[in-house]
């Protein structure tokens, strides 16, 4: 019996290092696709904006984009922290805010965000599941309302909403113009 038990052993261990190279190829292959994914939303957002600043927290890994590279200022937040570090270190009053996930963005409905968004802190689009809070127009406005729901740690994005001016744009998703490439992460 005690044969049969590090037989079985050696058999788990040798299991584990397959899984071990298969989930060291699985790591490199997201690190590939991120870049791509990150190198795509970059061309479009620079085709449709004159500034693109690119929130990580590896900058160096994207060196290679023409851009402005930020931290987050209150690391390990989430996607708020990523929204607060760009409305903070940028230049304007308002910024569209894009998850780099998201490799099919619709132009008509950015440049449709981006055109209303004076007297709202945001403005967001409502696709088949909700609200897209990665993928609306913020207002530095919105910055103390971000900051104390860092403070928080508050930090689901939609509840946000609840403390600041939101326009929320309901039904984009059945609009026949916004159909093409429906909101949606990888």
């Amino acid at each position: 019996a005690a044969t049969a038990v590090v037989s079985e052993a050696a058999l788990i261990y040798v299991r584990r290092m397959q899984n071990l190279w298969v989930s060291l190829a699985t790591i490199a292959l997201q690190a590939v696709l991120t870049i791509v994914f990150v190198e795509a939303i970059h061309r479009q957002m620079a085709s449709l904006f004159g500034n693109v600043l690119l929130v990580t927290n590896t900058p160096e890994l994207f060196e290679f984009l023409p851009c402005r590279k930020v931290t987050d200022l209150v690391p390990g937040m989430g996607a708020l922290s990523g929204i607060h570090s760009g409305l903070f270190h940028s230049g304007d009053p308002y910024v569209f805010v894009a998850a780099c996930d998201m490799p099919y963005l619709n132009a008509d409905l950015i440049r449709h965000l981006a055109a209303r968004p004076e007297g709202n802190d945001v403005v967001v689009p409502e696709g088949r599941n909700g609200l897209e809070p990665l993928h609306a127009v913020y207002g530095k406005s919105a910055l103390a309302a971000i900051e104390e729901a860092e403070g928080f740690t508050r930090l689901c994005i939609a509840d946000l909403y609840a403390s600041i001016e939101a326009r929320e744009i309901e039904g984009m998703h059945r609009l026949p113009e916004f159909q093409q490439h429906e909101i949606g992460h990888v």
